[in-house]
């Protein structure tokens, strides 16, 4: 299935993803059928490979966004008929200045 391809056709997953980022864990987005939540990580995926392309664009190569979205600190994951958004947060090792 297809999806409309436009930024503004994907306000909604722009709204999802926002609060996700601004959740302590992430969330979890229920659907009526596994069909529906395939359909929506599809939408979300493409809504993020657009920012990185906007973002190419407006920021220079040597900013950290440059090709890259926010919203890459977000996993995606299937869960029978759920999205599980989850931050991706990796603990630091034990360091020390020598």
């Amino acid at each position: 299935m297809s999806f409309n391809r436009t930024p503004l056709a994907l306000e909604d997953v722009k709204r999802v993803l926002d609060r996700a980022l601004n959740a302590t864990r992430g969330l979890e987005v229920n659907f009526k059928t596994r069909g529906e939540a395939i359909y929506w990580r599809g939408r979300a995926n493409y809504f993020r490979r657009l920012d990185r392309r906007e973002n190419a664009q407006i920021y220079d190569e040597t900013h950290i966004l440059h090709k890259q979205s926010i919203y890459d600190k977000l996993r995606l994951e299937l869960s029978g008929t759920a999205v599980l958004i989850k931050k991706v947060e990796m603990a630091l090792p034990d360091m020390r200045e020598i």
